[in-house]
């Protein structure tokens, strides 16, 4: 081919060469750069909570949030402290207006308190009938990724970087969690009448 044809004709040539080789690598969803592959299924998935987030205004930037930290995480040179604090905050914003919508500065540290302390009050909708179990397990991945950021903030304790590893699977945790509140999964109890 002609090194005069035009740079999306290259671009092409080069996907097909990178997926040709089963490369580790793949075009930037701009195509102006390479960034890690992952697997076609788990990038489907990210993608749609993306998508929810982002036709539901009450999840505000959590979409936003969670590209942010994919892009992070599976970037050339990944940033995982970055991939981390984005995942942590694409859940907040998600969970905001299902746990805490009348407090402003809501965080996941205290919108994983309120679940904690009206368990009654959450269920999911799994099996025949919604129960409060799931509403716990949901607390309970929110906790692990909150906990699980060492880096956020310092102390009289030495702090740790997260590991590439750790910032993918708060990632993929994340996507998880703004599944369940941007499909209401997880949803309040209807009142009793």
């Amino acid at each position: 081919m002609s090194a005069l044809q035009p740079r999306y004709l290259l671009r092409d040539e080069l996907q097909q060469l990178l997926d040709d080789g089963r490369s580790a690598y793949t075009l930037r969803a701009d195509r102006a750069g390479l960034r890690q592959r992952v697997d076609p299924t788990v990038e489907a998935l990210a993608k749609a909570a993306v998508t929810s987030a982002d036709q539901d205004p009450a999840r505000g930037s959590a979409g936003d949030h969670l590209k942010r930290a994919w892009t992070a995480a599976y970037a050339l040179h990944p940033e995982p402290g970055k991939a981390y604090g984005e995942a942590i905050k694409a859940v907040e914003a998600a969970a905001h207006a299902t746990v805490e919508p009348n407090n402003s500065k809501a965080t996941l540290g205290t919108m994983i308190k309120v679940m904690e302390n009206t368990r009654d009050r959450w269920v999911v909708g799994i099996g025949s009938e919604p129960s409060s179990a799931g509403a716990e397990t949901v607390a309970r991945m929110m906790r692990l990724l909150w906990t699980g950021q060492t880096s956020r903030h310092g102390g009289s304790h030495p702090t740790r970087d997260e590991t590439v590893a750790e910032a993918r699977a708060a990632v993929h945790l994340a996507v998880a969690l703004l599944n369940f509140f941007t499909d209401g999964i997880l949803a309040k109890k209807p009142p009793e009448s």
